[in-house]
């Protein structure tokens, strides 16, 4: 069975989403990110958050 972490903010929710990569021993690189709003959207902030996480967590 497949798992998935919705959040509309991933920066927001970097302990909810840490959380759950632990619990379901998520790889780093395992993951698949689906923009939306990102690809109409002049302001991109949440975007490089959620980038900066992603590369934090490797």
């Amino acid at each position: 069975m497949k798992k998935i972490f919705i959040t509309s903010y991933l920066a927001g929710t970097r302990a909810q989403f840490c959380a759950f990569m632990t619990k379901n021993n998520v790889k780093p690189g395992k993951i698949l990110v689906i923009t939306t709003a990102g690809n109409v959207e002049d302001y991109t902030g949440y975007i490089d958050e959620g980038k900066a996480l992603l590369t934090s967590l490797g």
